[in-house]
């Protein structure tokens, strides 16, 4: 990923993303005649970027290296020393957050920590990676913190608030993403099948320049408790966090995978409750494939507890680590749970509550799929609202047209991109979210009314602006 940066008496930039696929961070060079103060620079960033996008590190060139083409030669650019930091020096000083920041340098592969009031994110921590340090804080503390509790505030400043002042959340449907903000539309992220809301942190995050961004968290994905068992229910549920939440009249709705059919129910009960309602899907189906709801035995919960960690180990090859589960003692739950948490310190009950609740809300989401032929949506074209459909490019080409092929059935008012990776990739990579958001920032911003009011044409792209290398 390239970039533009604008600051006085910078003549080029370019971002890119560092590290390998486990532990990614993110590197600004910038070509200037003297190297300049980098908190100034990130001063200014801050006014128009999510701390997601805000780079770990600052690097001064007198030029950018390049081929004999005319390109960027990333390999010609000097690599930071990983532990060099451009944020504000915050230390640890009490023994709390010492004791966080010490888990938050295991888990990040940091020396130390330099300032406890910078994004886990920021830092480089991706969404398997909270899932584990989660695991190891509510260990360490004898808590049972969630991912939304992390999210209000992912600094080792926030969570040691939290744990010494005794500050536990009760798990909530909504999990919020960025700065929220009164003027700007809301969009509700619907996951896919048994994804965690982490998983669209990237890409929620980075849109938050331009909306107030929550996503829709699995009821029991945290092993809290029974997951929704009828669609109905769930979907009510989805239904009145909106409406409490406030939104502004225009709402946004976005889908992934399985969440896409959800969100044709919702964009129905909206609609008709006087909401004007705009859907982005990305690479799914509306009108699913009923079946009749099955019994469970233990053998059919085994072979659901099979394709959950085939999905689960695919994410982790594509997109995390060149890593198998494939051969791993014990029972498939437990290959799942040593998945999210190889670390051997992270107890094994822990491990197993949430591994079961990742479990138990996918099985009960495929089974959800029987209810889909009982929503008022079913069957029912949805004129009025103007759907964006994002297809994976990776996708194969006859999936991609059956999505358009159904999809356009119940939003007829339809347009069709394209963004780079997988089903899966397109939102779990850190650099295919980027280009994905910018891609529905484009979109939209070249297709919509005044409802939807991009700042102007660089900071619709959050000033740094994605081109291929």
């Amino acid at each position: 990923m390239t970039s533009r940066l604008k600051y006085d008496g910078i003549k080029q930039a370019v971002a890119l993303l560092q590290g390998d696929k486990r532990y990614q961070y993110l590197i600004a060079y910038y070509v200037a005649e003297k190297a300049h103060d980098n908190e100034l620079i990130l001063s200014e960033l801050r006014k128009n970027l999510p701390q997601f996008m805000l780079p770990r590190t600052l690097m001064h060139l007198d030029c950018l290296p390049l081929t004999i083409n005319g390109k960027l030669d990333r390999n010609r650019l000097p690599l930071p020393e990983i532990t060099t930091s451009v944020h504000t020096y915050d230390p640890p000083i009490t023994g709390t957050e010492f004791e966080i920041a010490e888990i938050w340098c295991e888990v990040l592969q940091l020396s130390h920590c330099e300032s406890i009031s910078t994004s886990f994110f920021v830092m480089g921590g991706t969404s398997l990676l909270s899932i584990l340090f989660l695991g190891k804080v509510n260990k360490k503390f004898s808590k049972n913190l969630t991912l939304k509790d992390l999210f209000d505030s992912f600094t080792v400043r926030a969570i040691a608030t939290k744990i010494v002042q005794g500050d536990e959340f009760s798990p909530t449907l909504l999990v919020s993403m960025g700065q929220q903000q009164a003027h700007k539309p809301n969009l509700y992220i619907f996951p896919g099948l048994a994804s965690f809301s982490a998983s669209y942190y990237p890409l929620g995050s980075f849109l938050s320049s331009q909306f107030s961004v929550k996503c829709f968290e699995y009821k029991g994905i945290h092993g809290e408790c029974v997951p929704h068992m009828d669609a109905h229910e769930m979907l009510n549920d989805y239904f009145i966090a909106i409406k409490n939440d406030k939104p502004t009249q225009k709402v946004f709705l976005m889908g992934h995978s399985l969440g896409c059919s959800h969100v044709a129910e919702m964009s129905y009960k909206l609609t008709q409750a006087g909401f004007n309602i705009e859907v982005i899907l990305l690479d799914g189906e509306v009108n699913l494939k009923t079946h009749q709801r099955e019994s469970l035995d233990d053998e059919a919960i085994e072979q659901r507890h099979q394709i959950l960690k085939n999905i689960f180990e695919s994410r982790l090859k594509e997109v995390y680590l060149n890593h198998t589960l494939t051969g791993t003692v014990g029972s498939t739950l437990e290959q799942i749970a040593y998945g999210l948490f190889p670390d051997p310190s992270v107890a094994y009950d822990y491990k197993m509550r949430i591994a079961k609740g990742f479990s138990d809300v996918g099985t009960a989401q495929i089974n959800l799929n029987s209810d889909q032929l009982l929503f008022e949506s079913y069957g029912k074209v949805q004129h009025e609202v103007r759907t964006l459909l994002v297809c994976a490019e990776e996708q194969d080409e006859s999936i991609r047209e059956r999505f358009v092929d159904n999809v356009s059935q119940v939003f007829p008012q339809l347009t069709v991109i394209t963004s780079p990776g997988s089903h899966v990739g397109m939102v779990m990579n850190k650099e295919h979210a980027v280009t994905l958001g910018n891609r529905i920032i484009s979109t939209l911003a070249d297709s919509c009314d005044d409802a939807f009011n991009v700042v102007d044409a660089e900071k619709g792209k959050n000033q740094l602006v994605s081109e291929e290398a």
